[in-house]
């Protein structure tokens, strides 16, 4: 989020009136949310275990006979209904299976897109920051001391 802000901020307004991100922070950003989202999804799938990509369908309560053994077997915490935990369980699909991953790695272009731009970046400033970390470390070019 932070780097979103960060790339908004260091943006400029283009003579059409477009606003443009800083490219390297937008790039970075975009790394790390794809990065904490993949870890959340893998989570969320993690705890929901099977029923995630297994459950039978709420519509299947409503059928005589099946429904009151889909509702047993289903039925978890009492507080909440078999609905409920099939109503999530397909939330959770949803997030874990459907399309949200793919969408989430490839939406703005692949991460190796991403990593083409920054390494090109980095190349082309790698003087400059080598030049700068040794003036702030009090290091003088050529060995001399």
């Amino acid at each position: 989020y932070a780097t979103g802000l960060a790339a908004m901020v260091k943006g400029w307004r283009h003579p059409s009136g477009a606003y443009i991100p800083d490219a390297r922070l937008a790039n970075v950003a975009k790394l790390e949310a794809v990065e904490h989202l993949k870890e959340a999804i893998a989570a969320a799938a993690d705890i929901a275990g099977g029923i995630a990509v297994n459950a039978p369908s709420a519509r299947d309560l409503a059928i005589p006979g099946l429904g009151q053994k889909v509702a047993e077997a289903v039925r978890a915490n009492e507080a909440y209904t078999a609905e409920d935990r099939l109503r999530a369980a397909r939330l959770v699909q949803l997030w874990t299976a459907g399309p949200h991953l793919v969408g989430l790695v490839q939406g703005g272009g692949p991460p190796a897109t991403q990593w083409a731009y920054l390494k090109a970046d980095l190349s082309s400033r790698l003087d400059d920051l080598m030049r700068r970390a040794a003036e702030l470390a009090g290091v003088r070019r050529g060995g001399a001391a």
